[in-house]
């Protein structure tokens, strides 16, 4: 092939429904299209409100180009009580609300299915909590690929926990007991999925095709991308998707210069960035002990805090109390200029991090947190409170870029203990150690090849779309059997039946003319003497 971008690829990506999902579905889709070797068109299906905010993200971006290489697609969810269209994130809606918003997920199946009909992607790449969609995809002859946002270290001990649960974790330094990750109170009275979360987990990763793609830096975590493998069978594909610092002046401007103007008349690396991510809402007590901790530590501090919204919906929702809606009052009246600023809207968090009066990250220890702090050069402190953050937290802990805040279970935690932490990494040898490291990770964080990640992506993809050439063509031969479609554009056909299998056949001669699986007569004759005469007869 002279030009390897002749060859073309269609994606269509599914996330789940919430922002720490979908910007890293976005940034990877980014990575794709921008890929020399093929030329990548990308679909991305989710819910209104949610591609609203991803037509945001493209419009601010220098490239022009992404506009029209990433599409966006509606993906209808049914209505469910206390469930608006507005809500169909997990962006401002109460905790106990999103299995709601999982269950509406899992009901929108079939109109997933459609739109993989409507679509015909060579290629799909789909993320937790949707079991259902490759199960799709696979009765169309479609290769779908999983794209898992958790890191190496996180997905290792899961799956471990899922299939061979009697056995020890095989690295307990990372082990925190499958039991810590649960809070009690988060569990609902009457599950609304037929499969739960964790019950999905299985699955999603055996449904993969042929390889596992992993948001992970195999440079820190390849006995952890090893151990999956051999947990699977297949083989993990990792893409890092490392933060990229440029300049992300996107928001509020004059929030911007109030911030970064405050960050620069501090001193040097005096200041600690508090963020707990854009899905987590604090429950008071974490928020009073939190609170206490700041004001205990003495140190300068920019705190991004996401407060519970007032709205019907979550008004109504179980035990409202109990999050927080805004910070204590006695807080706000100490709360002295100089000291800190506390923000409760969009903040440029790459450009504080990078600043250099920053001097350490209070972390929740979610994914895209702990690679950007590292790429940054920060050390962190860790307050792990749901999902897989515990495991992250102690991976920081393990490579030595960071401390962990004791906790009794997730969300207990004393603000002595927390402020102790802050002081060791801000003014002790220790934390001056814990320095040196993350600042030579990101050193080499910054030297690293990540178009080759991308590319080796790319192309694993290729092949696997042209393996798959003839099973496509004969299950949507089957699939065009059991249905009837309309005849859209130049490929009208009199019988509908035919008519899908003729477009479906065009596209796999066209899209892989190169891969030498069989040559395009053969296709034809198949169709002519085989294809067409036996559908006549049905």
């Amino acid at each position: 092939m002279d030009n390897p971008r002749e060859e073309k690829l269609n994606v269509l990506m599914l996330p789940f429904l919430a922002y720490g999902h979908v910007f890293p579905y976005l940034e990877l889709a980014k990575r794709l299209v921008s890929c020399q070797q093929y030329k990548i068109d990308i679909h991305i299906c989710s819910t209104p409100v949610i591609l609203q905010a991803i037509k945001d993200n493209l419009a601010s971006s220098s490239s022009s180009e992404l506009a029209n290489q990433i599409k966006l697609i509606e993906l209808k969810l049914p209505e469910l009580p206390e469930l608006p269209s507005h809500l169909h994130s997990t962006k401002d809606l109460h905790p106990h609300l999103v299995p709601r918003l999982m269950r509406a997920f899992d009901l929108s199946a079939p109109a997933f299915a459609d739109l993989l009909v409507t679509l015909r992607p060579d290629i799909l790449i789909y993320d937790m909590h949707s079991v259902w969609a490759p199960v799709a995809a696979r009765q169309l002859g479609i290769p779908a690929i999983h794209f898992n946002i958790l890191g190496a270290t996180s997905v290792a001990f899961l799956h471990h926990h899922f299939i061979a649960h009697e056995k020890p974790f095989p690295f307990p330094s990372i082990d925190v007991g499958i039991a810590f990750l649960n809070r009690p109170e988060e569990i609902p009275e009457e599950p609304e999925q037929e499969l739960t979360p964790w019950e999905q987990w299985g699955p999603t990763m055996e449904s993969s095709s042929d390889f596992i793609v992993i948001r992970s830096l195999p440079e820190i975590e390849s006995k952890y991308i090893d151990y999956i493998s051999l947990l699977t069978g297949k083989e993990v594909v990792p893409v890092p998707l490392l933060a990229k610092h440029v300049n992300d002046n996107l928001g509020n401007e004059k929030e911007y210069k109030r911030i970064m103007g405050w960050l620069g008349n501090r001193e040097r690396r005096s200041v600690v960035l508090v963020s707990f991510g854009s899905s987590y809402v604090m429950r008071n007590k974490e928020m009073e002990q939190l609170s206490i901790a700041l004001e205990m530590s003495e140190a300068n501090f920019i705190w991004i805090v996401r407060l519970l919204k007032h709205t019907e919906e979550n008004v109504k929702a179980h035990d409202p109390d109990a999050f927080a809606t805004e910070l204590p009052a006695w807080f706000m009246a100490n709360l002295q200029k100089e000291k800190g600023i506390v923000v409760n809207s969009w903040a440029p968090q790459m450009e504080i991090l990078a600043h250099p009066n920053l001097g350490a990250f209070l972390t929740h220890c979610g994914r895209s947190s702990i690679l950007e702090g590292m790429k940054a050069g920060v050390p962190m402190i860790a307050l792990p409170l749901e999902i897989d953050q515990p495991l992250n937290a102690k991976l920081i802990v393990e490579l030595g870029i960071g401390l962990e805040i004791p906790q009794q279970c997730l969300g207990n935690f004393k603000a002595e203990d927390a402020a102790t932490c802050i002081k060791k990494v801000l003014k002790s040898e220790h934390g001056e150690k814990m320095r040196e490291k993350v600042e030579d990770m990101s050193k080499w964080t910054y030297s690293r090849n990540e178009d080759a990640d991308i590319e080796l992506l790319a192309r694993k993809m290729a092949v696997l779309c042209n393996s798959r050439a003839v099973d496509r063509f004969l299950k949507c031969t089957q699939y065009a059997v059991l249905r009837t479609f309309p005849g859209p554009g130049k490929y009208k056909s009199t019988s509908s039946r035919h008519h899908i299998v003729y477009v479906y056949l065009y596209n796999i001669i066209y899209r892989h003319e190169h891969a030498s699986i069989i040559d395009s007569s053969t296709w034809i004759y198949m169709y002519i003497n085989k294809g067409r005469s036996s559908l006549n007869h049905i």
